[in-house]
């Protein structure tokens, strides 16, 4: 199985779940450029789900995982039987693991644990997600001003002192909820 097979029948998985996600997001760029998560689901938080097909090297996600557990609520990896022992090696307990299994020449998903509560959520590197349009407009919810030539990092830092962790996730997901992307 590879990651993109492994994706069409993730995507339709979660849609099927009894609470579906909100929204599903396919790639994108978190942390300035240096992540891109496979997909993020928007529930009533964030929950990055990155892929580890056969083909893929799982050491990979060592790399990885620190830019999406300092991003997201919850992190799951969905890999193969192939990766799963090395996973459970690679991986923090708090991240939730599914393998993908072949039923019936159908693609299906056993947990081998869920998620948890994620302890290096970072507002700092959660913020970086948004657009600078999309920061702006959380400090104006708040009626935090801010010059007009603010940088990005100068938006974050007030992001930072303003927001909660749990207002920010909140804002974010409503953020990439009302996202307009082709």
């Amino acid at each position: 199985m590879n990651d993109a097979e492994i994706r069409l029948a993730l995507i339709n998985w979660l849609k099927q779940k009894k609470i579906p996600p909100q929204k599903i997001l396919n790639e994108i760029t978190i942390s300035d450029g240096l992540a891109r998560p496979d997909l993020i689901a928007i529930y009533s938080y964030s929950h990055c789900y990155e892929i580890k097909g056969d083909n893929d090297q799982i050491q990979r996600i060592v790399k990885q995982f620190i830019h999406y557990q300092s991003s997201f609520k919850k992190n799951t990896l969905v890999t193969t039987q192939k990766h799963l022992k090395k996973a459970l090696k690679l991986l923090p307990d708090f991240w939730g693991i599914i393998v993908a299994i072949i039923e019936n020449e159908t693609i299906k998903f056993k947990y081998v644990r869920k998620s948890s509560h994620n302890p290096f959520y970072r507002k700092d590197v959660a913020s970086k997600i948004l657009w600078k349009t999309e920061m702006q407009q959380l400090l104006e919810n708040k009626d935090i001003s801010f010059r007009s030539n603010s940088t990005r990092n100068d938006l974050i830092d007030l992001i930072n002192t303003s927001y909660t962790s749990y207002e920010l996730d909140q804002s974010i997901c409503l953020s990439l909820l009302n996202r307009k992307v082709s």
